[in-house]
């Protein structure tokens, strides 16, 4: 007998419009590349049409979306294919970035507004569906990455200040203290890259852009040691 189990991808269609794709497929990985899969649609639609937002699943299977040109938020119930708006985020912000904390708590950091760059963070609690202030950063940011590292701060990397200065500069914020510190620059400057956290511990960031074009470079940041190689 074969056990199934579901799968489900969220893909944003358009400006406000939102679809989810289920799919189901056998438990036994012999016998997954050759069993039918049912695929299933549901559509939702944005409270706000938004872009440059960010996307982040929570620990019950909802996805917090927030901000993209607006201070406003909602959370999309993927078993039910519905949306509940949030309280107002303390700042519109766009090409921020948003990840989910030790403590279950969203950090949203940076971003940017009517063309200049934020030093505000704040946090969204998803029991109460509502935000508060965060620390500020030190430097304003957008365009920059985001990763929470094995100790469960975060390591906020590089990034534009407003559209003009690109930054090597990188930040680590304690949720524990609700701190930000500076950490070791990186070697070039770089925004719009990617960082990936390795399963030693460390982040490699690659590519992006900054005053000579496109990266083909990558670094990789050792949080034990503060150091960028």
């Amino acid at each position: 007998m074969t056990t199934s189990r579901t799968h489900a991808a969220m893909v944003a269609l358009g400006a406000a419009t939102l679809s989810l794709v289920s799919c189901a497929d056998s438990q036994n990985p012999v016998e997954t590349s050759r069993s039918p899969i049912t695929v299933t649609s549901v559509e939702g639609t944005l409270e706000t049409a938004r872009a440059g937002h960010n996307a982040v699943l929570l620990t019950d299977g909802r996805v917090l979306l927030a901000g993209g040109g607006s201070d406003t938020a909602q959370v999309f119930d993927i078993v039910h294919g519905s949306t509940t708006v949030t309280g107002t985020m303390k700042a519109a912000r766009q090409y921020a970035t948003a990840v989910m904390l030790p403590n279950t708590k969203v950090w949203v950091a940076g971003g940017h507004t009517g063309g200049t760059s934020l030093a505000s963070t704040e946090l969204f609690d998803p029991e109460t569906l509502n935000w508060s202030a965060g620390p500020a950063l030190p430097v304003a940011r957008d365009s920059h990455t985001a990763t929470v590292l094995a100790d469960g701060k975060v390591l906020l990397v590089g990034g534009l200040r407003d559209f003009s200065n690109f930054l090597a500069t990188t930040l680590l914020f304690d949720p524990a203290t609700a701190s930000v510190s500076s950490a070791e620059p990186l070697a070039t400057p770089r925004a719009g890259h990617t960082a990936t956290l390795r399963a030693d511990g460390t982040v490699l960031v690659c590519g992006g852009r900054n005053d000579t074009g496109y990266l083909a470079s990558c670094e990789t940041y050792d949080p034990a040691s503060d150091a960028w190689t």
